[in-house]
């Protein structure tokens, strides 16, 4: 069974059962990643398959994912993306009340004040969001209103920005889109780290046809799963390859400091054009099972 059918079995049973949302809670976590990448998995779901029913599943995500960024716990693999995700599939249901949990999580720190986007206060309608807070008795209304609009009056963005910005928001995303397409790069985003491993040696076979893009995921493969032979060769290999990028001189020093730590003499192999990463990998998996 791969990634797209787990996937969409664990939504058709939540839809059949919501109270295995009860599995997903931050409570119920027995590792120290309090199941968002559990969380996430459902939203991917939704994501590729959203239906009107689906509003209670993903506002019960978007409500622990805020809590969670809101408790300042130590989270391992901790992914901020799963509430942007969560919120972006919230305005798909059209409930403007909504925008009182996005302006609370807006809240949360300066991080957030930052990077949760002021465009979901508008998702639901620039002129029907300015409107309702006109008319709504929610005592931080003034608050809102001084947010989204210059003087109280002229709102900061266009419908037609705001639309812009679901069109990129979607874009954001689409490297979850069903039928998979890359299928190490969407359990790489999604941190499916054990079912990344098991594709990485077909992966290599194909890193003459990468694209920069593909490059660049490899190196990051190599980071987060603290392989450091394989983050050395995948920088070596990047920097043979792509000899024009702005990111030659910032590799040059990880290449510098990795090698230092490994003990290996790199001279020969950052002028070789083919890096032999499938058999490095391989001894890299057979060394760590040692």
């Amino acid at each position: 069974m791969n990634l797209q059918e787990i996937y969409q079995n664990q939504l058709k049973e939540l839809r059949e059962n919501p109270n295995l949302l009860d599995n997903l809670s931050i409570e119920s976590a027995k590792d120290n990643n309090y199941n968002q990448i559990a969380r996430n998995k459902v939203l991917i779901a939704i994501f590729n398959d959203i239906k009107t029913s689906d509003y209670n599943i993903v506002n019960y995500i978007f409500i622990a994912e805020k809590e969670l960024r809101q408790s300042k716990k130590s989270i391992e693999n901790y992914e901020v993306d799963v509430l942007y995700l969560a919120a972006y599939l919230l305005t798909k249901f059209n409930n403007i009340d909504d925008i009182w949990q996005f302006w609370n999580s807006k809240e949360t720190d300066f991080d957030s004040s930052i990077g949760f986007d002021t465009e979901y206060l508008l998702s639901f309608g620039v002129d029907k969001v300015l409107e309702y807070l006109r008319l709504c008795d929610n005592p931080n209304k003034e608050k809102l209103i001084q947010l989204v609009t210059v003087d109280n009056s002229t709102p900061i963005y266009t419908q037609e920005e705001i639309n812009e910005w679901k069109n990129y928001k979607h874009q954001y995303f689409a490297v979850y889109e069903f039928p998979i397409k890359d299928e190490v790069d969407f359990a790489f985003q999604a941190k499916e780290y054990e079912y990344l491993k098991q594709l990485l040696s077909d992966w290599l076979l194909k890193k003459n046809e990468w694209t920069e893009y593909q490059n660049l995921t490899n190196i990051g493969i190599g980071k987060e799963l603290k392989l450091d032979d394989f983050l050395l060769d995948s920088l070596i290999n990047y920097n043979n390859k792509f000899q024009n990028s702005i990111r030659i001189e910032m590799h040059k020093n990880e290449i510098d400091a990795l090698s230092k730590k490994l003990n290996r003499n790199i001279s020969r192999e950052t002028n070789k054009n083919d890096n032999n990463l499938i058999d490095r990998f391989l001894f890299w998996k057979k060394r760590k099972k040692s």
